[in-house]
């Protein structure tokens, strides 16, 4: 399902979420765009946490920082079905990434990690080995 560019933002997030909690059939869900915040990340992160469906999720342009991907990798420590998340053009820095890196040793079913153009530092970049140390099927972009 394709929701890119739609101006959105976290309002329209929480409806779609609320709407995902049940969903028995969507696979891929495209939601770049949208400014949803960290707020709104949460919203998906609260899906995403016991989706047994999606492989692919797409929240990349969404003003999301470190709050949010905190959130977001505390639900990929639990799913055990995704394995495409988009998250590239954010706000997204060292601080967030490190957490990732620790959410993401509990999963290995993910296999494409898009982080491009977030401000991600040398700290950053030092936590993204780690997730590749413990997960060699993942490919990361930043």
């Amino acid at each position: 399902m394709n929701f890119t560019n739609n101006d959105i933002h976290e309002h329209g997030a929480q409806y779609l979420a609320n709407g995902l909690q049940e969903n028995k059939i969507l696979t891929i869900l495209n939601f770049g765009y949208n400014q949803i915040g960290d707020q709104g990340a949460k919203y998906f992160a609260d899906v995403l946490e016991y989706n047994e469906t999606l492989i692919e999720i797409d929240l990349s342009a969404n003003r999301i920082g470190n709050l949010g991907l905190r959130d977001l990798g505390n639900a990929l420590q639990k799913n055990k079905t995704l394995k495409t998340i988009h998250l590239g053009f954010n706000e997204i820095g060292d601080d967030g990434v490190k957490h990732l890196a620790d959410a993401l040793q509990q999963n290995k079913t993910l296999t494409e990690l898009n982080l491009e153009y977030n401000p991600i530092g040398n700290d950053g970049k030092e936590s993204l080995g780690k997730i590749l140390q413990n997960n060699s099927e993942i490919k990361i972009f930043f």
